[in-house]
């Protein structure tokens, strides 16, 4: 059984693999003997002289699909999906953090890395995931958290399809600058 037979039988209902002439099994090709020939014959009754033929054809086509596939898959993800929803969460963030008194003004906000945001997602047909994620940082009134969480809570009524994360940190932005445990004052999820 050559290595391809398999592959054939898979495709039984459209090719029909048929041995012309065996090579002798005692004697090398080199002594003259004929070698080995095959035909592939469709149902349609096309006979194509050449086996390895079929195989280049399924090989091209299993690697048309793999092809498929991986575009199908990396298509449907966008790390800018929900980048506009996140831009709103954020900046609805910083402007009630200035008005709370948390920082002076949206300039200080930033500077001092008060609040990052993402958004991101994938989609691949009906099936969605990801959404918008927003971390605040430097907030040390439990009454300020919630205040965030809150007007989030308000943005997400308007926009319900885009599933948000909160998370209101004491302690400053940890990084490898700056390395440390996070404290969490308050954590919300609208799906």
């Amino acid at each position: 059984m050559n290595w391809y037979g398999p592959a054939l039988r898979a495709v039984q209902p459209c090719v029909q693999v048929v041995t012309l002439r065996p090579r002798p099994q005692g004697k090398p090709r080199s002594s003259g003997a004929p070698a080995r020939k095959r035909a592939v014959t469709l149902r349609s009754g096309v006979t194509l002289n050449s086996a390895p033929l079929a195989v280049d054809m399924m090989q091209s086509a299993a690697k048309g699909l793999v092809v498929f596939v991986v575009a199908a898959t990396i298509s449907g993800c966008s790390s800018h999906m929900y980048y506009w929803e996140a831009k709103v969460y954020g900046d609805a963030v910083a402007e009630e953090l200035v008005r709370l008194g948390a920082c002076s003004n949206r300039q200080a906000c930033s500077s001092n890395q008060m609040v990052l945001w993402q958004g991101d997602g994938w989609k691949i047909g009906p099936f969605r995931g990801g959404g918008v994620s927003v971390e605040v940082y430097r907030v040390l009134d439990v009454r300020v958290a919630e205040a965030l969480v809150e007007r989030c809570r308000q943005i997400h009524l308007q926009s319900p399809a885009v599933p948000v994360s909160i998370v209101v940190h004491s302690n400053a932005h940890i990084s490898n600058l700056h390395p440390g445990t996070p404290v969490i004052l308050k954590r919300a999820r609208f799906p």
